[in-house]
């Protein structure tokens, strides 16, 4: 970019820094988080080859020097931070290690949470059960890159990464109601109250269902029970199944979902009632 950009103009090099900078906005606001990231790299490396804030700081770090090239060793100081702010966003991802943890399951195949910041990591290792793959909450911790928490792109990974091999195709989506009954399967999903939605409302909020805002939480949805019922596996130790009002799902979760899907006719039989039926009988 430095070397096509080198003979550009000022008037240029500022439209080109301009244009970077909205390229930039708009990913971080319109594909950052969003699963059709999956679609397009369905890999179990999206979460490197879906971070393009590195591309970008690189190319804002080119025009910079180019339009500052008159100024000699002064243009180091914004070129340098264009380039800090790149590296730094290509590995924040996985600084850290992941917590330590236990291995607590419950007699019907749940696995618990053993720290407040792997309830991603014990409910992939649930979702891995019930197709008779072998996980547990510390591995999945490690391969999804739980630090403070756990990304959907995280547990994409490593869910990725424990079907390699398999027939079963890891999908991330969102959906509908409706469709989340369709799919009758168990699917990974984020819940909670958004920290724009409890402005004005926090205490209430909390004081009613016991949500802190802005603390997402996921749980296994094992199934839709019927239109106002779903059954709900949650990693918490001091919750396990429950079933929820239709209500509450719907204002607790955005849509997003985590699933197997296979080709394998034989494998139909798996999809979604291990543990389900073992509550609910239809």
């Amino acid at each position: 970019m430095r070397s096509i950009s080198r003979n550009w103009s000022p008037v240029v090099l500022d439209i080109s820094a301009a244009v970077v900078v909205l390229a930039i906005t708009g990913y971080a606001w319109f594909l950052w988080d969003n699963e059709v990231m999956s679609k397009w790299l369905p890999f179990s490396s999206l979460m490197v080859l879906g971070n393009w804030f590195p591309i970008g700081a690189a190319a804002m770090a080119a025009v910079v020097s180019n339009r500052l090239k008159d100024q000699g060793a002064r243009r180091a100081l914004p070129m340098g931070a264009m380039l800090c702010v790149g590296g730094f966003s290509a590995v924040y991802l996985v600084l850290g290690a992941a917590p330590q943890c236990g291995d607590l399951w419950s007699a019907d195949g749940i696995c618990f949470q053993t720290t407040q910041k792997t309830c991603s990591a014990a409910c992939a290792a649930t979702l891995l059960g019930q197709y008779g793959l072998p996980a547990s909450e510390q591995e999945m911790a490690e391969l999804c890159f739980t630090r403070k928490g756990t990304s959907w792109k995280g547990i994409y990974r490593g869910l990725k990464l424990k079907t390699a091999g398999t027939d079963l195709q890891v999908n991330a989506d969102k959906i509908s109601f409706e469709q989340l009954a369709k799919l009758d399967r168990p699917v990974l999903i984020q819940v909670g109250i958004q920290q724009w939605e409890a402005i004005g409302n926090a205490h209430g909020i909390e004081a009613e269902e016991g949500w802190t805002p802005g603390t997402m939480h996921s749980v296994i949805c094992l199934g839709v029970i019927n239109e106002s019922q779903v059954l709900i596996a949650d990693p918490n130790p001091s919750i396990g199944i429950e079933i929820w009002p239709r209500e509450s799902l719907e204002r607790l979760w955005q849509g997003k979902a985590l699933y197997f899907s296979t080709e394998d006719a034989s494998h139909a039989g798996l999809i979604g009632n291990n543990l389900r039926d073992q509550y609910v009988i239809r």
